[in-house]
């Protein structure tokens, strides 16, 4: 095993990846605060309660995308501008890609659908939360706690896709040593990226933390009080989150590259929607949206114990089926 290979490979992944997600996250920005400045809380409850569409679509995308085929196969329906530009590489004959009709294979897109569940379990499940979320914060807070969390929403969408474009860089590696079988470099990987995004995690929170107050008046151009002070406490709390979701991004796509998508599949229910919308309604039924805030990271947190879990069992299980001795050989009838 060539740690350095494997690292600079992680890197040169991780990287390409992560800007590719976050550029899509900042787009969703930009048109909050924009939408912020044109119309204050009022625009930004409204946007939140349409971010729910915007999941469940990427989370589509996603789930159909975890091989090559795919990728390129949503290359080719991309925006109509980008499809325009791309066309010429195509009409020239300089591509190795060609479409040509055949029958469905249900065989196939079974296998495909299976792997990419959880990528689209995880982008869905972040509507189904923003809908929880939308429901609780109204009754409990107003239309200036709903423009809150919209602004608490969309700033998180950029730091999720930090961790989904981490996760999607490693999982072709993972894939790579788990078809040769190396279980040093998979090993080696694993703890790569937790170290990776723990750190990535940290470094994200202290500078949100620190920065509270700037990063919520950029989207509170009305000067509305007490949507400031509700989105300034609600940052703090709720971005607690972000080292447990790295974490199970990282161990749900370990898990997929293992070839155990069940496993991976109840890791982004589990932290998507089976733990944090009962919270949501439990920290609503207590009245306390200071709860409400802490639902996300206490559901990543029980994700995070529950997954290790799993591993450990597993490793210890594989470990003890290879400690066991081979039967003995039966003797011949003629010694």
């Amino acid at each position: 095993m060539d740690r350095r290979t494997i690292r600079n490979d992680f890197f040169r992944y991780i990287f390409a990846n992560m800007i590719s997600s976050i550029g899509v996250s900042v787009y969703i920005l930009i048109d909050t605060f924009f939408i912020s400045k044109g119309m204050g809380a009022d625009g930004l409850a409204a946007l939140n309660l349409s971010l729910p569409v915007f999941s469940f679509l990427n989370g589509f995308g996603l789930m159909l995308g975890m091989g090559m085929k795919g990728a390129a196969l949503a290359t080719c329906i991309a925006p109509f501008v980008s499809l325009s530009i791309m066309s010429i590489h195509f009409l020239t004959g300089w591509n190795a890609f060609r479409l040509r009709l055949m029958l469905p294979s249900w065989s196939m897109l079974k296998e495909i659908v299976s792997l990419g569940l959880h990528a689209f379990f995880t982008e869905v499940s972040g509507g189904l939360v923003i809908f929880a979320f939308n429901s609780v914060i109204h009754r409990l807070m107003g239309n200036a706690g709903i423009a809150a969390y919209g602004v608490i929403a969309n700033i998180a969408i950029v730091f999720t896709a930090l961790f989904i474009g981490l996760s999607s860089g490693v999982q072709p590696l993972m894939c790579r040593y788990h078809g040769r079988r190396d279980e040093k470099a998979i090993k080696y990987l694993l703890r790569l990226s937790l170290i990776t995004s723990v750190i990535a995690a940290i470094f994200s929170y202290v500078l949100l933390f620190v920065h509270t107050a700037p990063v919520v008046r950029a989207f509170n151009s009305s000067g509305d009080v007490s949507m400031r002070e509700i989105a300034e406490n609600g940052l703090r709390i709720y971005f607690l989150y972000m080292p447990f979701m790295g974490v199970n991004a990282i161990m749900s796509v370990y898990f997929s590259s293992e070839e155990k998508p069940h496993i991976a599949q109840m890791i982004s229910l589990l932290r998507g929607t089976l733990l944090v919308i009962p919270a949501v309604f439990a920290a609503y039924l207590l009245r306390s949206i200071g709860l409400v805030w802490l639902a996300v990271p206490m559901s990543e947190l029980l994700t995070v114990i529950t997954a290790w879990c799993i591993y450990f069992f597993i490793r210890r299980k594989s470990t003890v089926s290879a400690g066991l001795p081979k039967p003995a050989r039966r003797l011949s009838a003629d010694m």
